[in-house]
């Protein structure tokens, strides 16, 4: 099994340790990327760079959901789960299309299956798109990246 690359963004030292200590605890291989706010996501984010943002909404400087709206201008598919103590956020959660809305305390359960989520979507091979058309793409190493109305896709053969 390949391992799942998960970004972490959480500002409270304790919360990540919970978090970061139940990711661990989840019998998947992964990767971690560990960012304390928003900003220092964003400044090293790229589609590709992840398999799953999990993302704190109440940040030090641009909150999570300011920094997931940044995102989804980037990367409209990458799972992201958002990790907060309120529910006031949740009506702003799915119209960003968030997988999955995480109350603190975060349970192994709730990572498991955001986990298993991300897992899953990564191991879906890329969808070609032409005008009129949808289907598999034949080349399981092509990403599509959307820009202006309009997709790139970059094989590697």
């Amino acid at each position: 099994m390949e391992e799942l690359r998960i970004a972490v963004c959480e500002d409270n030292p304790e919360e990540f340790e919970k978090l970061f200590l139940l990711i661990q605890n989840s019998g998947m291989p992964v990767q971690t990327g560990i960012y304390e706010n928003g900003e220092a996501f964003l400044a090293e984010y790229h589609p590709g760079l992840y398999d799953l943002i999990l993302m704190d909404i109440y940040l030090d400087g641009i909150s999570g959901v300011d920094t997931i709206q940044a995102v989804r201008s980037m990367d409209p598919e990458i799972p992201v789960a958002f990790i907060t103590t309120s529910k006031e956020h949740a009506l702003e959660g799915y119209r960003l299309n968030v997988a999955r809305y995480i109350e603190k305390p975060v349970t192994g359960q709730a990572v498991a299956d955001v986990l298993q989520l991300a897992c899953e979507k990564s191991r879906t091979p890329p969808v070609f798109r032409s005008f009129t058309m949808e289907s598999p793409c034949p080349f399981p190493s092509a990403r599509c990246f959307p820009s202006n109305r309009k997709h790139i896709i970059f094989c590697s053969i």
